[in-house]
């Protein structure tokens, strides 16, 4: 596999989740909506409602609800505090080796945070990197 990746330089794409940035202190989503519950209590009490009308058992909404609910404003604010203390972990500071060794050219992430740029800059390579906050879309 490696040699097929190295004769092809750089055609490979890499998914990443949520998973990558854990150690780096990005909550995953059971941790953001938490976090969601404490900060935005009334756009966390309408995330369950509209949660419940496809599970009426729920007793915590979904994250894709409570992205719904949310402005972008407040979801900006929120995730800028996860943001704001992370730290790039060896996955980031991995993905970056593997840019400067043309094994990957372009990364597509459900992550939020800037790290797998921040790990690929280190390396000085810049991979097109796709993630939800391009996508516009806010359920999922």
């Amino acid at each position: 596999m490696a040699a097929a990746l190295r004769k092809r330089e750089g055609r490979a794409t890499l998914f990443i989740g949520a998973g990558c940035s854990k150690t780096a202190d990005i909550p995953l989503a059971a941790g953001i909506v938490e976090d969601f519950s404490k900060k935005l209590p009334a756009d966390y009490a309408r995330a369950l409602e509209r949660t419940r009308q496809r599970r009426p058992d729920a007793t915590k909404p979904d994250y894709g609800d409570c992205m719904v609910e949310a402005s972008p404003g407040e979801i900006r604010e929120l995730f800028k505090g996860y943001i704001d203390k992370a730290k790039i972990n060896w996955a980031h500071v991995g993905i970056g080796a593997l840019t400067k060794a043309k094994f990957v050219d372009r990364i597509l992430t459900t992550n939020f945070d800037p790290l797998i740029a921040r790990g690929c800059a280190l390396f000085h390579t810049f991979p097109a990197v796709y993630d939800l906050t391009m996508s516009g879309i806010r359920r999922f």
